[in-house]
């Protein structure tokens, strides 16, 4: 459910929002891989599932957090939009296909971070990885609002408040 509330949903909601229907549809087979070569090759983490290093088609990637309002986050990171569709959140339901709502920059698709397009998630991968590169660095800062918004759902505050509940 974090996965989902950090970089499914909201990226399915960027694409929603710019109206981009194949982008939108191509977030869980394909944009998935590049989030989470972002966990597994930059934080060491492993998911439930793995991704595909080798996926060809960069369809349903976006720097969607660069995309987004800030507002867009403060939505997603409430509790009690915690692991939900983004339809199914009060705030974003009326939001129409294509109308631009909590868009600050519809010209991501295809960029993870902005600027930047791999073609494979393998090479994402590396160049996360690479820390004799010049660009190593930048691209880690500007993966770093990922990485923080996915761990914000395991601080104690949040996280334990959570595990409570469902007990």
């Amino acid at each position: 459910r974090a996965f989902s509330s950090a970089f499914t949903e909201p990226s399915r909601f960027y694409f929603h929002s710019i109206g981009d229907k194949m982008s939108y549809e191509c977030v869980r087979p394909h944009g998935v891989n590049w989030y989470l070569v972002l966990l597994h090759s930059g934080l060491g983490m492993t998911l439930p599932f793995l991704p595909d290093y080798n996926d060809q088609f960069e369809m349903g990637t976006a720097d969607f957090w660069s995309g987004l309002d800030p507002e867009a986050w403060d939505i997603f990171s409430d509790e009690s939009a915690f692991g939900k569709e983004f339809q199914g959140l009060d705030q974003f339901k009326n939001v129409e296909f294509g109308s631009g709502r909590f868009v600050r920059d519809p010209s991501l698709s295809s960029e993870f971070p902005r600027g930047v397009q791999t073609r494979y998630p393998s090479n994402l991968a590396r160049a996360i990885e690479n820390d004799k590169s010049s660009g190593c660095a930048a691209l880690r800062r500007a993966l770093a609002p990922y990485a923080e918004r996915f761990a914000s759902f395991f601080s104690r505050d949040f996280f334990v408040k959570k595990l409570i509940e469902t007990l």
